[in-house]
């Protein structure tokens, strides 16, 4: 199918895919209504960025020693953990934390506490580390002897612990918080629309496939392997339909079987209505309302017999071998690729002599 196929089907089914899109954007604004994100619009964001300017210390060890720290600090607060966001980005040595609350001033003292718990947490874990690794020096120097840089080749005892103290944590506070609800709202419902988009193709293009129906006059030709006599969106196309007809039965035309692939009246009755509108023809008397729904017209010495589907209705067929020529009326869109194979395979039984197609509805 190729994507000119598809955008035929949606325009088709405009009507489905605009109600499956309806549907999704009105589930994902639902959606939205009763999530958390809906019930604590106020978000505040704070951060903290780490630097080491003495380039002794492992950039990546400290923020993954701050980052252990930042999600202590909020395991141990006594909020709803799904409500605080906690993003790390080791290029940048940020940590930032975003945290949701029902009101503006929750949000942001929420926010602030934790980049403040963490700071301290984290200077008062640099200065325990290097303390102790002092210590641990300290004692090993006493038990075997030696210069410390022994321990460390290249970086004295007192440049890591110079370096752990010197790391640099600075902390950017929130001091307002802002109002998500109607970025929330548009962003769930551009989700709708997204979403809603893609489920209305695949429903249509499944619709398409379970019905298979007519698409176009193309397709129709294709299928029969016989001509288009005629479409109804020309103001003459009974007589039109009627004279080519006649070009093509050089030996003389006197009758003519019209076939419909149902059996509805009303499709009947709209047949008949648009050929007596068409042609200055009459009505066969002694043949109308005849049974099974078929309806006769006369047009210049040819009696055209309005008849449904042969599938549906035996005496269709035994109309169809009489006849000196059969046409086959295709509704487009409505009328499925199936059932004009099996009208062909069925006017092949009773040997009708089909020249051709007339096209109902548009593309």
């Amino acid at each position: 199918m190729t994507l000119r196929d598809v955008l035929k089907i949606l325009k088709h089914y405009s009507v489905n895919a605009v109600a499956v899109i309806c549907v999704c954007v009105f589930a994902a604004v639902g959606y939205y209504l009763t999530s958390a994100d809906f019930w604590n619009p106020y978000s505040a964001k704070t951060s903290i960025v780490t630097s080491e300017p003495t380039g002794v210390l492992s950039s990546s060890g400290v923020q993954s020693l701050l980052e252990s720290v930042a999600r202590d600090t909020v395991a141990d607060v006594d909020y709803d953990p799904d409500l605080i966001s906690l993003t790390s980005d080791a290029n940048s040595q940020e940590i930032v934390f975003s945290v949701r609350g029902p009101g503006a001033a929750e949000a942001l003292e929420i926010a602030n506490g934790l980049v403040d718990t963490t700071t301290e947490s984290a200077r008062a874990t640099l200065r325990g580390i290097a303390d102790s690794y002092q210590a641990g020096v300290a004692e090993s120097e006493s038990l075997i002897g030696g210069d410390p840089t022994e321990f460390a080749p290249g970086v004295s005892t007192a440049d890591r612990i110079a370096a752990l103290n010197s790391v640099y944590i600075s902390v950017t506070n929130a001091f307002m918080a802002e109002d998500t609800r109607i970025k929330g709202f548009f962003k769930f419902c551009l989700v709708g629309v997204l979403g809603g988009a893609v489920a209305a193709i695949c429903v249509v293009v499944l619709l398409d496939s379970l019905k298979r129906p007519i698409r176009d006059a193309q397709e129709a030709r294709e299928v029969a392997k016989v001509p288009i006599l005629s479409t109804n969106d020309r103001a003459n196309f009974a007589e039109r339909m009627l004279m080519d007809i006649q070009f093509l039965m050089p030996d003389g035309l006197e009758s003519v079987c019209l076939l419909s692939l149902g059996s509805k009246q009303d499709v009947l009755d709209a047949l008949h209505h648009s050929l007596s509108a068409g042609i200055s023809c009459s009505v066969a008397d002694s043949d109308e309302g005849a049974q099974d729904g078929i309806q006769r017209l006369s047009w210049g010495g040819v009696v055209v017999n309005i008849c449904p589907s042969i599938s549906c209705c035996t005496e269709s067929a035994r109309i169809a071998n009489s006849c000196d020529a059969t046409v086959i009326a295709v509704r487009l869109w409505s009328d499925s690729v199936d059932s004009l194979k099996k009208e062909l395979q069925e006017l092949d039984v009773a040997r009708a002599n089909l020249v051709g197609l007339i096209i109902l509805g548009s593309e």
